[in-house]
């Protein structure tokens, strides 16, 4: 019953959401999430994690499903990003111009030594 209630509930906020199949993971995870930390009846309408330690649980850090968030990053992560893409991008260039280079060596009938 309870993976019936999963899947119902994945279905219902991926229809909802407007999110494409491919996200099905994501969904079924954030329907039993929020199953989870749900009242339950047989725990007198307490979520579980509240009948456990016998304290108010927060849930300020949910929002509603399928909704944009953005990222903060900090001048000093941006920096670090920006020179990693830097990398990545010098190192992806070497690669096809190694590879360029090679295709035109065969084309020639000569072979590019690595």
């Amino acid at each position: 019953m309870y993976e019936q209630n999963i899947i119902e509930s994945a279905r219902s906020l991926r229809v909802k959401s407007g999110l494409p199949k491919d996200f099905w993971a994501e969904v079924v995870n954030t329907s039993a999430y929020l199953i989870k930390r749900g009242p339950s009846m047989s725990l007198e309408h307490k979520m579980p994690e509240e009948a456990w330690y016998e304290k108010v649980v927060k849930l300020s850090h949910i929002r509603v499903f399928g909704c944009v968030i953005y990222v903060h990053i900090s001048d000093q992560g941006m920096n670090n990003l920006i020179l990693s893409l830097r990398s990545e991008l010098s190192s992806v260039m070497a690669r096809m111009s190694l590879a360029i280079a090679s295709e035109m060596m065969k084309s020639k009938g000569r072979s590019l030594v690595e």
